[in-house]
């Protein structure tokens, strides 16, 4: 019975993984670098908060002609839609 749950499980993930990498284009390195490729979006607002990796908190979010990102609630990215890397933290 326990396989059973964990293959529910991973199949949940995956589609979160999905959500996150296709919808809003994040990236996660093992060492804990992030690297975001936002697309815009064609109509609204797309929202990512409280992404939590290595102990930082991330916050997303795109439009069609901008695109904002947090880390631990400071603005660190305000423009267009492009790629933005964020290396780990050294401390």
């Amino acid at each position: 019975m326990a396989a059973h749950k964990r293959a529910n499980i991973v199949s949940g993930l995956t589609g979160v993984e999905a959500v996150i990498r296709g919808l809003f284009g994040v990236r996660v390195g093992v060492d804990g670098s992030v690297v975001w490729r936002p697309a815009p979006r064609p109509t609204g607002t797309a929202n990512l908060k409280g992404m939590v990796v290595h102990g930082r908190h991330f916050d997303f979010e795109i439009t069609r002609r901008h695109a904002v990102a947090r880390v631990d609630g400071k603005r660190v990215y305000a423009g267009a839609p492009r790629e933005v890397a964020f290396v780990p933290s050294t401390t």
